[in-house]
């Protein structure tokens, strides 16, 4: 596991940017007045800021907040590793021409291990404010190391091509790669042909593999495994909430399971239920996160 979640009830009153700034926003501030007085809480306002010092004193990755307003919860992302370890700091060493500061690497290293980086992602890592967020972002982006995506409010950055490019040019300097390469390549041309035939052979199997290599409960692998070509949009995504309840699911792994096009669970299935208000994303306030899944939403 490389990262851990943890969600409270009820959304930030205190907009995201100034999360870790002194002072709070109590929902019921007399119960925050007995818990200090008792000596269980500290200081109003100090939480957050305490929990990133302490972080970054182990070495650890500072948290990551979202406040998600419309589904009202809190989210805590805890990545499970130490930064700027020896492997982070070679890898950082691939993009030394590009001269990134402290917190530019720290950024790049969150977007390798989230999949995505928002502005308020890069000012709560970095305690910076917004317009020095955004300059940084964009130097990152002009030089490919990060793809603007989203609108407005809805912005944020994935990994640019620079990246890709660096980690290909780096793993082909390998001595034993380019060893290999010829006989790798050799091998690829003699086993093409056949792999081609057994991914036409195997395609109509994926989807009851899939159920396999999820732990579902057997009631709902027998419910799958006999679905047919046809199947009734409300059954499909009382299905879909039933495997959502179980665990999270991306798009590919539902559409295997349904044996239907991305694009027709997408439209067809996911919007609607999202929409109704039994499905939710992971990534509430980034669509198309590349690491974007669903999970059935909890009665309140």
């Amino acid at each position: 596991m490389d990262q851990f979640e943890f969600q409270n009830p009820g959304y930030s009153l205190k907009p995201e940017g100034q999360l870790g700034l002194p002072g709070s926003i109590s929902r019921n501030g007399k119960v925050g007045v007995v818990l200090h007085d008792l000596n269980i809480a500290e200081t109003k306002g100090t939480g957050i800021r305490t929990m990133r010092e302490g972080m970054q004193e182990a070495n650890l990755s500072v948290p990551l907040f979202e406040s998600d307003r419309a589904g009202n919860k809190f989210i805590l992302t805890l990545l499970s590793h130490h930064f700027f370890n020896e492997k982070d700091l070679q890898w950082l060493k691939l993009f030394s021409e590009f001269a990134l500061t402290s917190e530019e690497a720290r950024a790049l290293l969150i977007v390798r291990e989230m999949g995505a980086i928002t502005n308020a992602d890069y000012r709560n890592i970095n305690c910076v404010d917004t317009l020095s967020a955004s300059a940084s972002l964009r130097r990152m982006r002009d030089y490919g190391l990060l793809e603007l995506k989203g609108k407005s409010s809805q912005t944020y950055y994935i990994p640019g091509k620079a990246i890709a490019l660096k980690e290909e040019a780096a793993s082909n300097t390998n001595p034993l790669s380019t060893e290999l390469t010829p006989k790798v390549s050799a091998l690829s041309a003699e086993l093409t042909p056949q792999l081609s035939s057994l991914s036409t052979e195997l395609t109509p199997c994926i989807s009851p593999l899939s159920t396999e290599l999820f732990s579902l409960p057997l009631d709902l692998k027998d419910e799958l495994e006999r679905l047919g070509s046809r199947i009734s949009p409300n059954r499909a995504r009382e299905l879909i909430l039933k495997l959502c309840k179980i665990k999270t699911f991306k798009l590919p792994e539902l559409s295997c399971l349904l044996n239907k096009t991305s694009h027709y669970v997408r439209l067809h299935y996911i919007k609607p239920l999202i929409k109704s208000g039994e499905l939710e994303y992971v990534f509430p306030h980034q669509p198309n996160h590349p690491k974007q899944a669903y999970r059935t939403k909890q009665a309140s």
